[in-house]
């Protein structure tokens, strides 16, 4: 039997949703969170994750900055990418969705 989680990385300036993300999902998955995007960013190739969930609105990279770098990371290109943002407005939403997410959920 195979006992390797999946990995999901989440990146969020709001540490109550890391929080939340974390206790709802490490029961089933590896989760690593960031509260900053550069250093997310730079932990990305290594960590290898299977998932990516990525607010919108964040200091230093917002998360469209931050889908268009990972996907310019080859080993990176091909992971799942899910924007979970405040922003619900459909201009936001075609942006990411244009831009190749895999999902768009609001807050």
């Amino acid at each position: 039997m195979n006992n390797i989680k999946k990995h999901i990385v989440s990146i969020d300036d709001d540490s109550s949703i890391l929080t939340l993300i974390h206790t709802v999902l490490s029961e089933d998955f590896q989760v690593t969170t960031f509260n900053d995007t550069h250093q997310a960013l730079e932990s990305l190739p290594r960590l290898k994750p299977d998932l990516i969930i990525c607010d919108i609105n964040m200091p230093g990279l917002d998360g469209f900055e931050i889908h268009q770098a990972v996907r310019d990371i080859p080993s990176l290109r091909s992971v799942p990418f899910i924007y979970l943002t405040g922003l619900s407005d459909r201009e936001h939403f075609r942006k990411g969705m244009n831009q190749g997410a895999d999902d768009y959920l609001t807050k």
